[in-house]
């Protein structure tokens, strides 16, 4: 059998907690410990462990494979991680990810020459038959997912997500795949077509997450009320077990008319669900248009003011400096979301994440940032209206703007001011 040491590096920016333990690595683990090798996983950030400690704690550890997961956000840490781990073990180096998918393995070679083996998509498989040494199998169902091992971590290092909820939280990912095109999107782990775990499936995760002690389950599908027969399975299997009275829940919906009810938001909410995310993007059609969001205004003012009705709270994102951006369609966005009046918002700026249509789009402007240097809030490109210094402006703006009504609500929202100040003292 092998020992296995699985790592999610640090950040190409400073990071102090991390929201959730790496799912990919937790499944991972999960799946080589059932086979009988020996694991441990690493958190950098949350575990408080530099390039070197991961290096001597492999090298202690007698690592025979040591398995990296790479997101775009942590191109210089693993690039720097991979150096060292060169010097002080003698493991075999085996990457996978989002980056190295959204790449492909040939870039990948060329950026990473230090990893011995590139797995780009899903990869579970893949690095099972490396340890086991058996010929790949992929499989297409998600019934071979378990219930992830949550001894491999440690949850009282992990924060959750804003707003704070109840803790300890984790996270399950329900279905793969995601039916939009979004052109800031990535798409190259799971791509478009949906695939579900079983109602029974989850709900043995969910039960085990009880019986850990779980208060919290952030579900990280793309979009959970997608298919609405499954949907009422699992949630009506939540309720007749009582596991909403152990449990909250938030979630991230689609606004489509065709997706979104009272009867089925009332369901959720009674099934113990406090949050219900929805992706907004912008205030403008036209700029939802351009990116494909095949969304209307409309339809999103709907499902926010019918999710408020049933008595759930609403988070929504925006994106500020998406190509066509203008100092109208920006101010539409802002305006939009003061309309909506969610409980907790964010606002990112553009980012040409690789393999996405707007890197392609922009490519002439951003092919002299290199991927180690990518971090939430830069600006990458200019449009044709608004130069980099307008879209940092607008930004800033809304950030401001956002901030301000996350401290309103929270000042009538007790629990989630109390979890809060708690974190930032911490």
């Amino acid at each position: 059998m092998s020992r296995v040491l699985l790592v999610n590096p640090s950040y190409n920016y400073p990071v102090k907690q991390e929201m959730y333990p790496s799912g990919a690595l937790l499944l991972l683990g999960t799946m080589a410990k059932l086979r009988g090798h020996e694991v441990k996983i690493v958190h950098m950030v949350s575990d408080g462990m530099s390039a070197d400690h991961v290096a001597t704690l492999a090298a202690n550890f007698d690592a025979d494979i040591i398995g990296i997961t790479i997101n775009t956000f942590q191109v210089s840490p693993a690039k720097l991680l991979m150096n060292i781990l060169k010097t002080k073990s003698k493991a075999r180096i085996v990457i996978g990810g989002p980056h190295p998918s959204s790449v492909g393995a040939d870039a990948a070679r060329v950026e990473f020459p230090n990893a011995d083996s590139i797995i780009c998509g899903e990869g579970e498989h893949r690095f099972i038959a490396l340890l086991d040494w058996v010929a790949v199998k992929d499989q297409q169902d998600l019934e071979y997912i378990t219930p992830p091992d949550l001894s491999l971590v440690n949850l009282s290092r992990f924060k959750g997500a804003y707003p704070l909820g109840r803790t300890p939280a984790m996270f399950s990912m329900m279905s793969r795949g995601c039916i939009g095109r979004c052109s800031f999107c990535n798409r190259s782990v799971f791509g478009n077509r949906v695939r579900y775990r079983s109602p029974e499936n989850v709900l043995q995760e969910l039960r085990y997450f009880a019986a850990y002690g779980i208060k919290e389950v952030f579900i990280q599908d793309d979009t959970f009320n997608l298919n609405r027969a499954w949907y009422e399975e699992i949630l009506h299997g939540i309720i007749s077990e009582g596991l909403n009275k152990k449990m909250r829940f938030r979630a991230p919906f689609r606004a489509d008319t065709k997706l979104v009810d009272s009867k089925m938001l009332r369901l959720a909410k009674k099934a113990g669900f406090w949050l219900i995310f929805y992706g907004v993007e912008s205030g403008n059609q036209s700029m939802l248009d351009s990116v494909h969001k095949k969304l209307s205004l409309g339809e999103i003012e709907r499902a926010v003011r019918l999710t408020k009705e049933a008595g759930l709270k609403v988070e929504t994102s925006f994106i500020i400096g998406l190509p066509g951006e203008t100092e109208q369609t920006a101010r539409d966005t802002m305006q939009f979301y003061r309309k909506l009046t969610p409980f907790w918002s964010g606002c990112g700026v553009a980012i040409p994440f690789p393999s996405t249509e707007i890197a392609h789009e922009m490519h002439a402007q951003i092919k002299e940032i290199p991927y180690g240097n990518y971090r939430p809030g830069m600006v990458y490109f200019r449009t044709s209206d608004l130069s980099e210094q307008k879209i940092q402006d607008f930004h800033t703006k809304a950030d401001k703007l956002m901030m301000r009504d996350k401290i309103r609500n929270m000042m009538l929202c007790p629990d989630v001011l109390i979890r809060t100040i708690r974190d930032k003292l911490a």
